[in-house]
């Protein structure tokens, strides 16, 4: 991983081949999926973007990326 970014209640991690993977609680979307679960002890894979991205940052409930 190149990065781990911790928001409230669940995480998420930027990884070197430019794909990022979150857990936690995913009660507002944050973790970048649907449905919307109250949960997920086990990280999956978060929307992928064509560009590069360059950073990654999490919130109380939303997950912001840089490309």
């Amino acid at each position: 991983m190149v990065a781990v970014s911790v928001g409230q209640l669940y995480s998420c991690a930027l990884s070197a081949a430019n794909g990022i993977k979150c857990w936690g609680n995913n009660e507002f979307g944050q973790l970048g999926y649907m449905p919307v679960v109250q949960g997920n002890p086990v990280p999956l894979d978060g929307p992928s973007f064509s560009d590069e991205i360059r950073a990654l940052a999490t919130g109380q409930g939303h997950t912001c990326v840089a490309l």
